[in-house]
């Protein structure tokens, strides 16, 4: 269409910028939403992947729990409802 335009003006010797309609095919047409293919389905198994690949860094580093201080304080002894004795306590 703009190509005759185009053909026009240039025999009326008119400078013109000609609009070059586009479509936005999500507002266009609303029910391709749900229609899927085969690329979808490659990235969404690919994003799965790294999202299990990085939950398993995640627990790996949960499980690595840092060695006991022998000096530190023991816990709160519910049994007895009280501290348990330290090696180094000042009265």
């Amino acid at each position: 269409m703009n190509g005759r335009l185009q053909e026009i003006n240039k025999e009326l010797k008119v400078e013109e910028d000609l609009f070059l309609p586009t479509i936005d095919k999500d507002v266009e047409y609303p029910e391709n939403f749900f229609e899927i293919q085969d690329a979808d389905i490659v990235a969404f198994k690919a994003k799965k992947e790294a999202e299990k690949n990085k939950d398993k860094k995640a627990e790996q580093v949960e499980e690595e729990e840092p060695e006991r201080d022998e000096d530190a304080e023991e816990e709160f002894d519910i049994k007895t409802m009280a501290l348990p004795a330290r090696k180094n306590a000042k009265v």
